[in-house]
């Protein structure tokens, strides 16, 4: 199940859900469902920060899976999408390019936004 945080903070909702996309399975889609009933919580889906998109990327139409592939930042759950996507009946390409290009985005980010260090290991001051 995918739940889309679309806040800024991390919350634990019978499982922990970050920023971004959130890939769900097992207990903890059971234990997320007992929790979003509770009134915090429900106040996060009521004020759309927290969305349950759908089961899977393949049910997505390709202008909503866009929106939360750019979203996404957690490199594990862009490759679970990305075998979905390819294993499904007809894969999308427009998809799958847009999981490759946020990939790329984290694992090469552009030169200005690359943190520089002394080679010690630590982040500029």
């Amino acid at each position: 199940m995918i739940i889309h945080n679309k806040g800024k903070y991390t919350y634990n909702i019978g499982a922990r859900i970050i920023p971004g996309a959130n890939n769900l399975e097992g207990s903890d889609i059971d234990a997320y469902k007992a929790a979003v009933k509770l009134p915090l919580n429900a106040a996060l889906v009521k004020a759309g920060t927290i969305v349950q998109e759908a089961e899977d990327i393949t049910q997505m139409n390709v202008e909503k899976a866009g929106d939360l592939i750019n979203d996404t930042w957690d490199l594990q759950v862009l490759d679970q999408f990305k075998e979905k996507e390819e294993s499904s009946r007809s894969p999308r390409s427009t998809v799958i390019k847009a999981l490759e290009k946020q990939v790329e985005s984290i694992v090469n980010p552009p030169d200005e936004d690359r943190l520089e260090n002394n080679g010690d290991g630590n982040p500029p001051e």
